[in-house]
């Protein structure tokens, strides 16, 4: 019996990581409040049905080409996060409640919520918002940006 090298490990790690995102995604598209557009649904379960595809490669494949197996697992990993964020996010915009919150600047609700924004989210509500110079800013900048009036 061959010995398992560091690459297959690695790949076997990657492989596992891929089923578990899978499995947590599908979970995560569940528990979204608010509706989901369909595009973005069916994108996300495109993604699902990926990382459950490159989860069940098996041990075999990986001994023979671990590098493409990391490889396919890691991408269907990053697609899925990638695609489940979008659907949060257009789920969040869809929602007419998120609408009321934004319209108040400065409020202590918005604040919250602008926290627990990801920074690429907070990039886009800053394109929104029609401002300028955020492109490089750290998440700490951004909400300061955001704290100021007139933001």
């Amino acid at each position: 019996m061959a010995k398992t090298t560091k690459a297959q490990k690695h790949a076997l790690e990657a492989r596992d990581a891929a089923g578990e995102s899978a499995r947590a995604a599908k979970q995560a598209l569940r528990d979204i409040p608010g509706s989901v557009p369909k595009s973005d649904r069916r994108k996300v379960k495109g993604a699902i049905r990926d990382a459950k595809h490159v989860s069940k490669t098996s041990k075999r494949a990986v001994r023979r080409d671990a590098a493409a197996v990391t490889a396919e697992a890691e991408a269907a990993t990053k697609r899925l996060r990638k695609t489940l964020a979008s659907a949060k996010r257009a789920a969040r915009l869809a929602d007419p409640s998120h609408r009321e919150t934004t319209a108040t600047s400065g409020s202590a609700a918005e604040q919250a919520e602008l926290g627990a924004m990801t920074v690429a989210e907070l990039r886009l509500k800053a394109k929104d918002a029609g401002l300028t110079g955020y492109s490089s800013l750290a998440k700490a900048d951004l909400l300061a940006l955001f704290a100021k009036p007139g933001a």
